[in-house]
């Protein structure tokens, strides 16, 4: 998932987003989450949720029910709220 490259750049910039967690459906959430609770032997998951991303927003209660019914491992989902006016003022502020 490193550098680009320049000659293949469609295959490169695929090669470096698709297995995001973000970019992938809820059968692939599901997969990696409980292979992670399974070699960390976890017995809860924390989550965070952006309240204004539908996109990763979707699947949540599946993926929390599927969890808790294959490992009886709790998951919390944190969300977190992030308004532009905010992001303009932090930024603004490390330009000083």
């Amino acid at each position: 998932m490193g550098r680009l490259d320049p000659s293949e750049p469609l295959e490169s910039l695929a090669k470096k987003h698709l297995p995001n967690f973000a970019n992938c459906g809820i059968d692939r959430k599901i997969d990696l989450i409980e292979n992670l609770v399974k070699d960390f032997k976890a017995d809860g998951v924390i989550l965070p949720t952006n309240w204004g991303c539908r996109m990763m927003s979707i699947g949540e209660m599946i993926l929390k029910e599927t969890i808790y019914k294959n490992f009886e491992c709790r998951v919390l989902y944190l969300t977190w709220i992030l308004q532009i006016g905010e992001v303009i003022m932090r930024l603004k502020s490390r330009e000083t």
